[in-house]
């Protein structure tokens, strides 16, 4: 998937090189999403379904944390971090997929789509070079 995404972070300086932040992101990913299910009922009858689908997903993410600097000269420095984060993808899991019963092999769609979202603590360590 690929697609612009937008955001920013503020720092609260504690004491020097500690600080608190918050960061803000929002992407619209553009991709495909494939998927195939097969069912089988007994040796001599089965059922595939197979799905292509272009999606559009809108993603949110937000982190709350607390971070350390270290500048070792000019041009690097080295910080780590650790907070609680939480990402959003909406309409990403398509549900297109054709569900059968065991008398008939016509299908059934459900045609909709679903979100994706993770959330947990991280903890962080960076490099930054300047050359």
């Amino acid at each position: 998937m690929f697609g612009p995404f937008t955001g920013g972070e503020v720092d609260y300086e504690i004491v020097e090189g500690v600080s608190l932040f918050g960061r803000a992101v929002g992407s619209l990913l553009l991709g495909n999403s494939e998927a195939e299910a097969q069912e089988i009922f007994d040796v001599n009858n089965s059922s595939v379904s197979r799905e292509n689908d272009a999606v559009t997903a809108p993603v949110l993410e937000l982190a709350l944390g607390v971070k350390w600097d270290y500048d070792f000269n000019n041009s690097a420095s080295m910080g780590l971090s650790a907070g609680y984060e939480i990402q959003q993808w909406y309409n990403v899991i398509s549900s297109d997929v054709r569900f059968t019963n065991d008398t008939t092999l016509s299908g059934v769609s459900d045609g909709g789509s679903a979100d994706l979202g993770f959330n947990g603590f991280f903890l962080g360590l960076d490099f930054d070079f300047t050359f």
